[in-house]
């Protein structure tokens, strides 16, 4: 099964079409821009990222696609709608041990972490290195000035 899986995903990334929901990433040939379109192949997203990831089958409860332009990363929805701009250096998914709920975004700006929640509202100020969600009771942990602190989802404030 897990062959099968493996095989499915690399023929994908060759064909340039990264399935998710009901859109496709696709590369327009012409223009070297990447967008979405739908099954039918009509442009649903416009075609002017310079690349987009889709995140693995888990991310399906929130359908969010990782869009870069130049060296710069962001956020969209299923819409096109901009959950972050394209001015951060990293984006990666926080959830649970599973991955099926999504607690936020550890956002990566000017060599600093920030966290985010899952509708695009900063939690924490870039102020970390490095996040983490605990497998016991999904805590968000932060390493800042050096030692591992518990921060709240909420509002951002260290609990010490």
């Amino acid at each position: 099964m897990k062959r099968l899986i493996v095989f499915i995903s690399v023929i994908c990334l060759f064909s340039g079409h990264l399935v998710a929901q009901d859109l496709i990433a696709k590369k327009n040939e012409a223009t070297g821009k990447w967008g979405f379109v739908n099954k039918q192949g009509k442009a649903v997203i416009p075609y002017k990222y310079d690349y987009c990831v889709e995140f693995e089958d888990a991310f399906k409860k929130y359908p969010f696609a990782v869009v870069r332009v130049d060296d710069t990363r962001g956020l969209i929805d299923k819409t096109g709608k901009e959950i972050l701009p394209c001015k951060y250096q990293k984006i990666t998914p926080m959830g649970n041990e599973d991955f099926s709920v999504v607690f936020g975004f550890s956002v990566v700006f000017d060599n600093k972490m920030g966290f985010f929640d899952v509708s695009g509202k900063q939690i924490t100020p870039f102020e970390y290195t490095s996040f983490a969600i605990t497998k016991d009771d999904n805590s968000l942990l932060g390493m800042y000035q050096g030692r591992w602190v518990k921060i709240n989802k909420e509002d951002g404030t260290r609990i010490e």
